[in-house]
């Protein structure tokens, strides 16, 4: 364990380039991108840090224990070229930050990796003032959101590399196949069918099927029952459409909720978590236009449930 107590106002990883000259800076950057580095007892994997003096930077140096450190929020890239990446978001993390929710999410956590593992030359960054007067680096590279997952839903989740891919991506999006492995309470009568109704976003951001509203959007998902016990049923979710809570809203409307999902319904939590992944992603590369056919494994909490 190696401690330094800041006597500056710096960004992390300049602080750490500039204090440890005897470590190489891949050796460092690999700290950090390892979450062994921690300010004040929180660990951080942002190269961005604000440092302010007094505050005490602690990096695990012992390589046995590096060895089996992982970040909290790691980026798992799944696909990536010059234009866009597909990675895997754990369940727990949030998509992007909004108003009423902060913290660490897949955005930051994807911007984050692609300026870090090119060594950051921060000195040539521009620098702006926040209202706290913290100075930032700005990120050379810029990153656009696809489309989001529920915090609590794993899986796919795709970026572009510049704002044309994204709207490219985004404008065709209903032709995306997009599929789902979902565990179930108990075991639709029906082992394959299809729920379409419209779907509507309430004050309190439920979403709920009902008749068509002005601000109502219809959707349709597909399901197939692939393997059952006595408490559960895995299905195979193929989505038409792709609204907010889309799957949750029609499984619940099917009575057979998600295992987790006890906001529409569910009375039990077998993975301790929401039982619904996104696992398969098909559709045409914006720029070359060839078929792409991005897939994950079931999460294994999922295959324990049927053991």
């Amino acid at each position: 364990m190696r401690k330094l107590v800041v006597k500056e106002k710096a960004l992390l990883l300049e602080y750490l380039y500039r204090t440890l000259s005897d470590t190489k800076r891949t050796r460092i950057k690999d700290y950090l991108q390892k979450n062994a580095i921690s300010v004040n007892g929180d660990k951080t994997t942002r190269f961005d840090y604000p440092l302010t003096p007094g505050n005490v930077i602690e990096i695990e140096t012992d390589a046995r224990v590096l060895k089996n450190v992982q970040p909290e929020f790691g980026v798992q890239v799944v696909y990536e070229d010059d234009a866009m990446m597909v990675i895997y978001k754990p369940s727990g993390l949030l998509t992007i930050a909004t108003e009423r929710i902060q913290g660490v999410n897949a955005f930051t956590s994807v911007n984050e990796y692609l300026n870090l593992r090119e060594t950051p030359s921060l000195s040539l960054k521009l620098s702006v003032k926040r209202k706290d007067k913290t100075d930032l680096a700005i990120r050379k590279k810029q990153i656009f959101l696809v489309h989001r997952l529920d915090r609590d839903t794993s899986g796919l989740l795709m970026f572009a590399k510049n704002e044309s891919v994204k709207f490219k991506l985004q404008g065709t999006w209903e032709q995306v196949q997009k599929k789902y492995w979902a565990v179930v309470e108990g075991t639709p009568k029906e082992e394959m069918g299809t729920m379409q109704s419209f779907l509507t976003e309430n004050k309190i951001l439920r979403v709920y099927s009902g008749p068509k509203e002005a601000a109502s959007k219809w959707a349709v998902t597909h399901y197939r029952v692939v393997r059952s016990n006595d408490q559960y049923a895995l299905l195979d979710i193929d989505l038409e459409t792709g609204r907010k809570h889309q799957i949750r809203v029609h499984l619940a409307d099917l009575k057979h909720p998600v295992a987790g999902d006890k906001d529409y319904g569910a009375k039990t939590n077998p993975a301790g978590r929401l039982c619904l992944h996104a696992y398969s992603l098909q559709f045409p590369h914006p720029i070359t236009e060839k078929m792409m056919a991005l897939e994950t494994k079931m999460p294994t909490e999922f295959e324990k449930i049927f053991a």
